[in-house]
C-alpha cells in the first residue's frame, strides 16, 4: 500500500512539473530595469549614438522610440542592436522600417509584437542575451540628422539567461523592381524564422500577388503558400484590409467597382505575418522568397498564364539564431532611390 502511494505521488509530481507556467504569471529571480530618456539628438553622417547599454545576462522585453510629431519619417535613422559585446550589429534596419513604417511612411496598426499608434512605435519581441546588450541609433545618410528623440527600453536582468543561446535578428531588403522575385531572408545557421513586414508599391492596376512563398530550408525546397494573399492571412486577393494579432493587410486594397473582386491594388500595399504557433525552424540555413507575378489578360483563372511583374518590394524579416551574426544593411542611396516599378 505504501509503495502504491509513493508511485501515485511521484506520478502527480511529474504531471505537475510538466505544466509550464505562462511568462506573465511566473515568479523568477530576475529583476526588471528600465532605461528611458528624451532630448534633441544630432547625428552627423556616419555617426552612431548609444541609447541603452546593459551589462550581464538578461532579456529586452519591450521598447518604444519616437523622434517627433512625424515620427521617424527621416530615412537617415538606422536602428542597431549589438549582443554580448560584439562589435557588429545583429539588428541593422532603418528605424521606421523595423516597425513597418516602410520608407518613412507610418500608418497606425497593431499586432502581437509590433505596433504603431500616433507617434509611438512599439516592439514586444523578446530579445535574450547572456553577457550584455547595446542598442544604438545611427545616421548612414550623407546629411545631418536632427530631431527630438524619446525612448524607453524595459529589460530583465537574470542570471538564468547566462545559458540562453537564442539571439534576435532583423534583416531589411528592397527589390526595385523585383523582376518577378523578391528575397525576404537568406541566412545560414541554426534558428527559427518568426515573421516579416512586406511593402509592395505597384504602378499597375492589375493584381500583383499571384506569387508563391517558397522556403529553401536546410537545402530542401518547400512550397509554403501558393499566393501572396494566402501567406498574409487571406485567400483570393487581400480584400479591403484587416489587422489581426499575427497577420494583416494594413495598407492598400482601394475599393474599385471596375476591378476584379471590386478592389484595386495600385499604389502602396503593406502586410505582415508572424509564424508564432507555427515557427519555421531550421538547422543549417533558410532562404525565403516570394514571387511577384500577375495573370495575363483573359487568364485570371488559368495559372499557366502567370507573368513576371516588376513591382517595388521592401521587407523586414525577424528571426532568431543560436548565436549572434552580423546583419548588413543596403546603402542609403539604394534604400531611398526613386521607385522603378513598371506598369503592366
Amino acid at each position: 500500500m505504501k509503495s502504491r502511494i509513493l508511485l501515485i505521488a511521484a506520478a502527480l509530481a511529474v504531471s505537475c512539473t510538466s505544466i509550464r507556467t505562462p511568462d506573465i504569471a511566473r515568479i523568477t529571480d530576475g529583476a526588471t530595469r528600465t532605461n528611458c530618456s528624451w532630448g534633441h539628438v544630432e547625428l552627423q553622417p556616419g555617426e552612431e549614438k548609444t541609447l541603452c547599454e546593459i551589462k550581464g545576462p538578461g532579456a529586452l522585453t519591450y521598447f518604444y522610440i519616437t523622434d517627433g510629431p512625424e515620427f521617424i519619417t527621416d530615412e537617415a535613422l538606422v536602428l542597431r542592436f549589438y549582443w554580448d559585446g560584439n562589435d557588429f550589429p545583429s539588428v541593422n534596419v532603418p528605424a521606421a522600417d523595423f516597425f513597418g513604417s516602410i520608407a518613412g511612411r507610418p500608418v497606425d496598426w497593431h499586432s502581437k509584437y509590433l505596433a504603431v499608434h500616433h507617434n509611438s512605435h512599439q516592439c514586444y519581441f523578446p530579445m535574450p542575451f547572456s553577457k550584455g546588450a547595446r542598442i544604438a541609433i545611427a545616421n548612414d545618410s550623407p546629411r545631418l540628422y536632427s530631431h527630438d528623440v524619446a525612448y524607453n527600453f524595459d529589460f530583465v536582468q537574470d542570471k538564468a539567461y547566462r545559458w540562453e543561446k537564442s539571439r534576435f535578428h532583423a534583416f531589411y531588403n528592397r527589390s526595385n523592381p523585383t523582376g518577378g522575385m523578391h528575397t525576404i531572408l537568406d541566412v545560414a545557421g541554426h534558428g527559427q524564422y518568426v515573421g516579416n513586414i512586406l511593402h509592395v508599391y505597384s504602378e499597375s492596376w492589375r493584381w500583383w500577388g499571384e506569387g508563391d512563398t517558397d522556403f529553401l530550408l536546410d537545402g530542401q525546397p518547400l512550397k509554403h503558400t501558393p499566393g501572396t494573399e494566402d501567406e498574409y492571412g487571406s485567400c483570393f486577393d487581400l480584400g479591403l484590409g484587416f489587422n489581426h494579432g499575427v497577420c494583416g493587410y494594413i495598407e492598400g486594397g482601394n475599393a474599385d467597382s471596375s476591378a476584379r473582386w471590386g478592389v484595386n491594388y495600385h499604389g502602396h500595399n503593406r502586410m505582415f505575418r508572424y509564424y508564432d504557433a507555427n515557427p519555421v525552424r531550421f538547422r543549417k540555413g533558410l532562404k525565403v522568397t516570394i514571387q511577384n507575378q500577375y495573370c495575363a489578360p483573359g487568364t485570371e483563372y488559368d495559372f499557366s498564364g502567370q507573368q513576371k511583374a516588376g513591382d517595388d518590394y521592401t521587407s523586414v524579416a525577424y528571426f532568431y539564431l543560436d548565436k549572434a551574426q552580423k546583419v548588413d544593411l543596403m546603402p542609403y542611396e539604394e534604400r531611398t532611390a526613386e521607385s522603378l516599378a513598371t506598369e503592366y
